[in-house]
């Protein structure tokens, strides 16, 4: 459901990105791994209302745990921090 939402949408998703994001990311120069995550957590937020942002920052945290260094790590919540304020204002 993920995946395919975000395969979906992927047109849609580097559109939040580069309006969004384009000071803190290159989407051409990111490491693919990481913007496959980014994407997927995108998706999440914009369409999986049920899930809190906590959980969903969370989540996706975890999983890079296993395919990204800790600098990564940091990196990647300081992004899916700022994505989820502008897309789930509150």
């Amino acid at each position: 459901d993920v995946t395919e939402g975000t395969i979906e949408r992927e047109e849609l998703i580097d559109e939040i990105i580069e309006k969004n994001l384009k000071d803190d990311i290159n989407i051409n120069k990111t490491d693919k791994i990481l913007m496959i995550i980014i994407h997927a957590a995108i998706y999440e937020l914009l369409f999986k209302h049920n899930n809190s942002i906590r959980v969903i920052i969370s989540e996706y945290l975890k999983t890079a745990e296993v395919f990204l260094e800790k600098g990564k790590i940091a990196y990647l919540n300081a992004i899916l921090d700022k994505i989820s304020k502008i897309l789930r204002k509150s």
